[in-house]
């Protein structure tokens, strides 16, 4: 009984964490501080992964997207220079339109939630035995590196070219100060 209190009580602090983080990465004015809030989320999604005992996905979300995609974030935010004056923004269509479709995805997504009764169907060779038994993220990882390996090479192409054209388009031209 305490194993699950306290499992329950983890899940709701981690969940607690990561909503506040998305919303301070959503409504700071700073995007640095939008990005290490981001950088906060992806920690959490982590420490909730190793919690569900999948530490393959874990790891993959520390090593992947806090160990990469967080600092090409932070480098292409310091690149840009984003120093705007967002006082003269004008926000307030946006945050009521905002509001109107989290309610519409929200009265959607509840109702399929609590509704929801039996198990998702399993396709191909991978059946609750065979998960069971081989394990789950044994098998996502042979599916992404065994069979999946060249899309995410050209994902990774895709990034680089992505970052090396946001260097080309904020690069000054410093020739004319010379």
């Amino acid at each position: 009984m305490e194993a699950s209190l306290l499992s329950n009580s983890l899940f709701w602090v981690l969940g607690s964490v990561a909503i506040i983080a998305a919303s301070v990465a959503v409504l700071a004015p700073n995007p640095m501080y939008s990005g290490l809030s981001l950088m906060l989320i992806f920690f959490v999604l982590a420490a909730i992964y190793i919690w569900m005992k999948q530490e393959y996905f874990g790891a993959m979300q520390l090593l992947i997207y806090v160990g990469a995609i967080m600092v090409l974030f932070i480098f292409m935010i310091m690149l840009l220079n984003t120093r705007t004056d967002f006082e003269e923004i004008n926000l307030n269509w946006r945050w009521g339109t905002a509001f109107l479709l989290s309610i519409g995805l929200m009265s959607v997504l509840i109702p399929a939630v609590v509704n929801f009764k039996g198990s998702l169907p399993v396709l191909g060779n991978y059946t609750e035995n065979n998960i069971e038994l081989i394990g789950a993220s044994e098998l996502f990882a042979e599916a992404l590196w065994e069979k999946s390996i060249l899309i995410v090479e050209l994902m990774s192409i895709l990034l680089l070219v992505g970052v090396l054209g946001a260097v080309v388009l904020t690069k000054k031209n410093y020739t004319d100060q010379i």
